[in-house]
């Protein structure tokens, strides 16, 4: 999975993304999994890449990951526009689920972080019944609260002792990110994926947008309106960030691009 960021994506508001296919995204973290591979892996949509912009940390966590992957049809139409051949959209619940069932008769166990208890547990139990191969090897949902050093050591060590070769980390962006990066040195053997809200998705404690809805780059609609109070600043601010200057670094390509030309044909 250490393939050059030049070679498998492109650079989005200084974020390295690869926007990969769903399968090959799949066949990658499980890859890792059976070769007891670390590292993280990153769900870019247009929230986390406009922030990163100017959040020096989080660009940092997301350009140090093993895979990138683009979350949201905008960046993946934008990704288009810099240059990416096919680009594709991975969202976290898909992913989640998508892997679950690829890897429900290996030998890799599933550490589920993050969540309110009440959706962590269901969870488990929506994975359990979906895929009754699939090993889980415990789950554990921290304080909302800043944790102590102990109570965040006491949290690794579970993870550590249950053996889990893949942990799903849904704390939210951006502080999954940097929770990744972090803290990926002290689990050299196991994938991280950071998935944001779906852990909500998949037990159903948050309606999923309609297909169409995705199709049309809408679901960040769909979630503005479901829960506004939240959201809305991350929506409306975000958003027409990432749509300004991501016309601005398009327009730039194609101008560079123009001169490169007009200069070789000179």
């Amino acid at each position: 999975m250490n393939e050059s960021r030049e070679s498998q994506g492109v650079c989005l508001l200084g974020s390295w993304l690869c926007p990969i296919n769903l399968q090959d995204a799949v066949q990658r973290i499980v890859d890792a999994a059976r070769k007891h591979e670390g590292g993280y892996v990153c769900l870019a949509n247009a929230h986390t890449v406009s922030l990163g912009r100017t959040h020096a940390q989080l660009r940092r966590a997301t350009n140090s990951s093993i895979l990138a992957l683009a979350d949201g049809r905008p960046v993946t139409w934008v990704a288009r526009l810099l240059g990416a051949r096919h680009p594709h959209q991975v969202r976290g619940a898909d992913l989640l689920r998508a892997t679950c069932a690829y890897a429900s008769e290996e030998p890799v166990g599933h550490y589920f972080y993050g969540g309110a208890p009440a959706v962590t547990r269901r969870l488990v139990e929506v994975l359990t019944m979906r895929y009754p191969g699939l090993m889980i090897s415990g789950y554990d949902s921290p304080p909302f609260r800043p944790i102590s050093r102990e109570e965040d050591a006491e949290a690794m060590e579970r993870i550590r002792r249950s053996g889990a070769r893949i942990l799903w980390v849904g704390l939210g962006a951006p502080k999954q990110e940097i929770w990744m990066l972090e803290h990926s040195p002290f689990l050299p053997e196991t994938a991280m994926i950071g998935v944001g809200a779906a852990f909500d998705f998949v037990a159903g404690s948050i309606p999923e947008a309609p297909s169409w809805v995705r199709a049309a780059g809408l679901e960040w609609l769909h979630r503005l309106i479901n829960d506004p109070r939240r959201l809305w600043r991350r929506y409306l601010i975000s958003n027409v960030t990432f749509i300004v200057f991501a016309f601005i670094q398009i327009l730039g390509d194609w101008f560079r691009l123009y001169g490169d030309y007009k200069g070789h044909r000179d």
